[in-house]
């Protein structure tokens, strides 16, 4: 038991430090477009893919089932995203009558027809070579509450809301993941 923990937590640190070559490296091998900030329509998809990758790696490094890309989450996160950058300001909950996760998931459909549900979120932004899907996962690893959001057992779904752009900085990438579970009957 104690190998198992050591070699998970081998993997978090060396995808944690955004200056580690050989993590980067094995981590483009990965996830394609992990190390590349995006920028453009096709480096969006990429990069939005490769977060996902970048969550999974995580997730089973302890032992989790990966999470599925949710199209009704990612409407949600991305949306979500694009306010915060609209707006200029980094929050779970904008200004006015901004609705909650909860509402913005509701909105997006994710909910319907479910008689229970869970759900997380995480937000995350970079600039520099700190706007990577290796950066920006990084750094939600690095903090125990978002860590404990992206490894919570309860999670299936992923909706990942990444965009060019960081509230009152410009230049960089703003990152918004919902994580899910709708049960539905």
């Amino acid at each position: 038991m104690r190998r198992r923990w050591m070699m998970g937590w081998a993997i978090t640190v060396a995808l944690l430090v955004p200056g580690h070559a050989p993590a980067q490296a094995q981590a483009q091998m990965r996830c394609p477009g992990a190390t590349t900030a995006p920028a453009g329509a096709k480096s969006l998809r990429t990069a939005r893919r490769a977060v996902r990758c970048l969550v999974n790696v995580q997730r089973a490094a302890h032992h989790l089932p990966p999470l599925r890309a949710e199209h009704r989450l990612g409407h949600a996160a991305l949306a979500h995203t694009r306010r915060m950058l609209l707006v200029q300001r980094f929050s779970h909950r904008l200004a006015g009558r901004e609705p909650t996760l909860a509402g913005r998931a509701a909105a997006a459909g994710y909910l319907h027809r479910a008689h229970r549900w869970w759900l997380g979120e995480t937000l995350a932004f970079g600039t520099g070579v700190l706007s990577t899907p290796f950066a920006l996962v990084g750094e939600l690893m690095a903090s125990p509450r978002h860590r404990a959001t992206l490894l919570d057992r309860a999670a299936r779904d992923l909706g990942v809301g990444l965009e060019p752009g960081a509230p009152g900085l410009g230049a960089g990438a703003t990152l918004t993941l919902d994580l899910g579970r709708a049960i539905r009957r």
